[in-house]
């Protein structure tokens, strides 16, 4: 079962993607890829995968970002 947020998201893009466009470029981020509707997936022409970061990689961008917007005491 989804949101009707997502329901709303999915329908808007829907729409507004009804007829090929040159000139757009949509940029689609997820979690949860499975739960898109099938109409969604016939509209993606290219899909990228990203991995979970792994344990150093995620203590890595949380010391980047600790160095970027904290203030050390």
């Amino acid at each position: 079962m989804i949101s009707e947020a997502m329901r709303h998201a999915i329908n808007s893009f829907l729409y507004r993607t009804g007829s090929p466009l040159d000139k757009v470029v949509i940029v689609m981020a997820t979690n949860n890829p499975e739960s898109l509707d099938e109409a969604v997936h016939d509209r993606i022409d290219e899909v990228v995968g990203f991995n979970r970061p792994n344990e150093n990689e995620r203590l890595l961008m949380i010391q980047h970002y600790l160095v970027k917007y904290c203030r050390p005491p």
